[in-house]
């Protein structure tokens, strides 16, 4: 298994090892895992002034990263295919198809928001 990550910056690179690291006592995937760092453009400032920036440089990268891996297959495809049912993305999406369960869709969006929110619940930046 290849994973794309869409960027060589050593902090991308290390988060996705420790992730991986933590799922090396599981059964999966049965093959080895090798990482695919992808030098690709986020179409952004190195350093984004704006969520919105930070968002669509993050889609971007992410979109460049996985085409180079399946030379433009769209994911919705492959994952159909892998769970061998159709229109995965409507109900559990990839990551229920990939982790088996253990993580949904909606896990994946509870991280995002709690993130994107931390600003205002964290309260101000101290300087």
């Amino acid at each position: 298994m290849r994973i794309a990550v869409g960027s060589r910056r050593e902090p991308k690179i290390a988060g996705v090892t420790m992730a991986l690291e933590r799922l090396a006592d599981l059964p999966w995937p049965g093959e080895e895992v090798a990482l695919a760092p992808v030098d690709v453009a986020s179409g952004q400032a190195d350093t984004p002034l704006s969520r919105e920036a930070t968002l669509a440089g993050a889609r971007a990268r992410a979109r460049a990263a996985l085409a180079a891996v399946l030379a433009g297959e769209d994911l919705a495809h492959v994952i159909d295919r892998h769970a061998n049912e159709h229109d995965v993305r409507s109900r559990q999406g990839a990551f229920g198809v990939l982790t088996a369960g253990v993580l949904t869709r909606a896990d994946a969006y509870v991280q995002a928001v709690l993130t994107a929110l931390a600003p205002w619940y964290k309260g101000q930046w101290e300087g």
